[in-house]
């Protein structure tokens, strides 16, 4: 498979792969969040690889190894051709007939979230934890309108995101390697800031459309984004959502002490669902 691809607008985005044990089940196609990159879920897929599937992710605009100014995306419906041009770069080079899931972790969450509702027979269900619906704190009106304002005057201009990275894990070792990775970065611009909260408010709106099964997880310690709503997301979306509030849990839940508990629940609703595909 070709480590990168373009997007509709001429961006080159890069690519990861990690190989399933033996034959592969399924894929795994994986949205980062806010200010990371794909590399940072390298633990995570040699675990996925290890249970049959194969992982495959990339870095998003203005992250990582990808094109484009950091932290910057001209609109919500942006990163959704961009997720349309990722699986089918998926699709056309490696994977044609294997089932493909969607996992998305906080901004990445809340993307997938408005990609499955919107084009629902993409993939056979969706992995999501910590999704971005709304912040787990409160935005001080001011700040709001002036963010809002921004991205309608110059969206391309770019913040400081204000991420608190010591919020991100229980676990030290976590938030120092965060903290010293090259890749990582605390940039966000008005037009992102914008798509964020259109993406979140979008779902929730529409949740009740869902059409594939989705496994959705939060921390209730969660003090980035907000573990009720994903609550609220769940309860409009009804039984094909199974939601699991994970009980003190951080905002990174597979970086975070109940990383263990997660990889099983996700392994086990992956086989579920194939086996019930298969029957």
């Amino acid at each position: 498979m070709d480590n990168k691809f373009l997007t509709t607008d001429g961006l080159t985005l890069s690519v990861r792969r990690w190989e399933a044990v033996g034959t592969p089940h399924a894929v795994i196609a994986l949205v980062h969040g806010i200010g990371e990159h794909c590399e940072r879920y390298a633990q995570f897929s040699l675990d996925m690889n290890a249970f049959g599937y194969e992982v495959v992710g990339f870095d998003q605009r203005g992250h990582g190894l990808s094109e484009g100014p950091r932290g910057h995306t001209p609109s919500l419906q942006r990163w959704m051709e961009d997720m349309n041009c990722f699986l089918g770069h998926v699709r056309q080079r490696a994977f044609k007939y294997l089932p493909i899931f969607l996992f998305g972790h906080s901004l990445g969450g809340a993307q997938v979230l408005n990609y499955i509702l919107r084009y629902p027979h993409q993939q056979i269900g969706a992995i999501v934890c910590s999704p971005y619906l709304r912040t787990a704190f409160k935005v001080p009106r001011w700040k709001r309108i002036l963010g809002l304002l921004m991205a309608k005057i110059l969206p391309k201009i770019s913040l400081a995101s204000g991420l608190e990275v010591n919020m991100i894990s229980r676990i030290p070792a976590i938030i120092e390697a965060y903290k010293v990775d090259p890749l990582n970065h605390d940039r966000i611009s008005a037009g992102t800031y914008l798509s964020m909260i259109q993406a979140g408010q979008w779902a929730l709106l529409h949740a009740q459309e869902l059409k594939i099964p989705l496994r959705l997880f939060h921390g209730t310690e969660d003090h980035i984004t907000d573990c009720l709503a994903s609550r609220e997301f769940s309860n409009k979306a009804g039984d094909l959502c199974l939601f699991t509030s994970i009980n003190g849990g951080y905002h990174e839940l597979l970086n975070d002490l109940c990383r263990e508990q997660i990889l099983e629940e996700i392994h086990q609703f992956m086989d579920r669902e194939l086996n019930r595909l298969q029957s």
